[in-house]
């Protein structure tokens, strides 16, 4: 049986010069078949030569194998000294791959028509069988590459403002949000600045923007037919912290619907125990805080008695008491027979991995460090997945 026929494989304008075949790569060493380039930069062509390097494009696969072209580039010297390049790099033949690209033009335009067809996720399972390797998001990129820029100018931009240097100076960054590229970047958040840019773009109809009142003033003075939205990202962020609001303000009744008032040590890691154990300390702590309180000790002495921050008690005193604290250490110390993960669906019994997840979860499901249950809480482990999707016991793991 006759081998790959690789006069077929290699592009136009593309020389071989050796070849390695394995079972499931072809890699073959190229160069360009023009003996001089030509300069961008003034048009002269130069055959001096000035130094090598490998480039590496994917071609199609043949006869079962992925196809790679090691490209030996060569850099000439302009001919040309009053030219800006002293040097340049010979280009390929446009036929052949499009400057700077990773794939030939044959494969590209393969992906371009899989993702035209098929879009992004269905196109990259065929796209394995093809042996091209590609994935969903280069599949996007390609169709999002190659689409004409059917309108010349922004109608559909995102503002928000930008770190310069974080908690010192911040600018305001624009979007073309129909292209997904960034169109300026400003240099303050002033609204006479983002006002004389906005007068310049009138073709503006729709822009999307935090929920906050900085640039309202200026977009409806410099826009005033333009549709002002609220921008995805800080819908969901708001909406998240408002869930997240809702949820601390109704762990009591949480609890005791899920039956989590007793915790059974024996179901505990020894990291949920320690969390557990620093947990009633805190319950103690804080009855007594709200006990002296009761006896109108001033917020001031009780800060100092117990040397907590005047900050942490009002927060103490302020937060509605769940459970008393002597029923919590007596579950502690003598346990329960009853498992409190018994008669629970599969998907509310978590249990935390890693120190970093198990601090924002319990942060997430408490809302407070002070007096809010740790992670060895089972009231805490129905609530962390709804919150902040960390991993299920029994399911796959999923990012904190």
């Amino acid at each position: 049986m006759s081998g790959p026929d690789l006069h077929e494989v290699i592009p136009v304008g593309l020389l071989l010069d050796e070849v390695e075949i394995s079972s499931t790569r072809i890699a073959m060493t190229v160069r360009s078949a023009m003996p001089a380039g030509c300069c961008p930069g003034c048009s002269g062509r130069s055959a001096r030569l000035h130094s090598r390097y490998t480039r590496r494009l994917l071609a199609l696969p043949s006869h079962g194998r992925t196809v790679e072209l090691r490209v030996a580039v060569r850099r000439f010297h302009c001919p040309d000294r009053a030219c800006p390049r002293q040097t340049f790099v010979e280009r390929l033949d446009g036929r052949s791959a499009p400057g700077w690209a990773r794939r030939t033009s044959r494969l590209e335009d393969l992906v371009h028509r899989l993702g035209i067809a098929l879009g992004g996720r269905p196109a990259a399972s065929p796209a394995r069988r093809l042996m091209l390797p590609v994935s969903k998001d280069t599949l996007l990129r390609v169709v999002r590459g190659s689409a004409p820029a059917t309108e010349p100018g922004a109608h559909i931009i995102g503002i928000d403002e930008w770190a310069w240097w974080r908690g010192q100076r911040y600018g305001t960054i624009i979007c073309d949000l129909g292209r997904r590229r960034v169109i300026d970047l400003l240099p303050d958040r002033e609204p006479a600045t983002v006002k004389a840019w906005l007068s310049s773009y009138p073709g503006i109809r729709v822009l999307a923007r935090d929920r906050a009142g900085g640039y309202a003033g200026a977009i409806t003075a410099a826009a005033p037919l333009a549709v002002q939205v609220a921008d995805r990202w800080h819908l969901m962020e708001n909406a998240s912290a408002t869930y997240l609001q809702a949820v601390r303000s109704e762990m009591g009744p949480i609890r005791r619907a899920f039956g989590a008032g007793v915790v059974d040590p024996d179901l505990l890691s020894a990291a949920e125990r320690l969390q557990h154990e620093g947990y009633l300390r805190r319950c103690e702590e804080n009855s007594a805080m709200r006990a002296m309180a009761s006896a109108g000790t001033a917020i001031k002495e009780i800060a100092r008695r117990t040397g907590r921050s005047r900050k942490l008690v009002h927060a103490v005193l302020r937060m509605p008491t769940t459970k008393s604290s002597a029923t919590a250490r007596a579950a502690w110390r003598h346990g329960s027979s009853r498992s409190t993960r018994r008669g629970l669906p599969a998907a509310a019994t978590v249990r935390i991995s890693g120190g970093a997840c198990a601090a924002r979860a319990s942060v997430a499901a408490c809302g407070s460090s002070a007096s809010g249950p740790r992670v060895g809480d089972e009231a805490n482990k129905l609530t962390v997945p709804l919150l902040r999707g960390c991993r299920l016991r029994g399911s796959s793991p999923a990012p904190c």
